[in-house]
């Protein structure tokens, strides 16, 4: 049995952010073990000028959790099975310490997937709070295989009412609607 965890966190910008790929060995006594990966890496080039501070990533199919690898052939086949609890083991949560910087030519995060066809939500975070979400539908991951996608980083800000635009300034003013300002 391994564990394909619900969190992880990195440091230094460190893109894997404790990313489970696990590997399995097998070999007749005496000979030299040979690794195999179980999992695949989805390769997401995220574009922007914001930092990320947080991702979560959640799925229809169980993603963390307890799992068991079937080494019968030459390509083992990892099935995660979970914890009992569908809110937690279709969702893993990526907690970046100092958070990444993107770019206008892109940073790489990366992300271990169990094999198949996935349908993934993401929920991006930045550093001011800010977020998006973007979903990928039929996302093909294969063992030992980098899938890789791209998107820019649009988060949703909130319109934000300046009361002092026309240059008067106050230190109390009265707001009489909803909204941010």
């Amino acid at each position: 049995m391994i564990r394909m965890p619900a969190t992880g966190t990195a440091s230094g910008g460190d893109p894997f952010v404790s990313t489970s790929l696990p590997v399995i060995a097998c070999a007749p006594q005496g000979e030299m073990l040979k690794f195999k990966h179980t999992c695949g890496l989805l390769e997401l080039t995220m574009k922007g000028t914001a930092t990320i501070k947080k991702v979560q990533m959640a799925s229809e199919k169980v993603i963390s959790g307890s799992a068991s690898v079937e080494y019968a052939s030459d390509e083992p086949v990892l099935t995660v099975v979970g914890t009992g609890n569908a809110s937690s083991d279709t969702k893993i949560t990526y907690t970046y310490t100092d958070g990444v910087a993107l770019t206008a030519e892109g940073t790489k995060l990366y992300f271990g997937l169990p094999v198949g066809t996935h349908d993934l939500t993401f929920t991006f975070t930045d550093t001011d709070g800010n977020s998006m979400v973007k979903t990928a539908k039929g996302l093909k991951i294969d063992r030992a295989v980098i899938t890789s996608s791209e998107l820019e980083y649009a988060p949703a800000v909130a319109e934000v009412t300046d009361l002092s635009a026309n240059g008067s300034y106050a230190n109390c003013y009265v707001v009489q609607a909803a909204g941010s300002y």
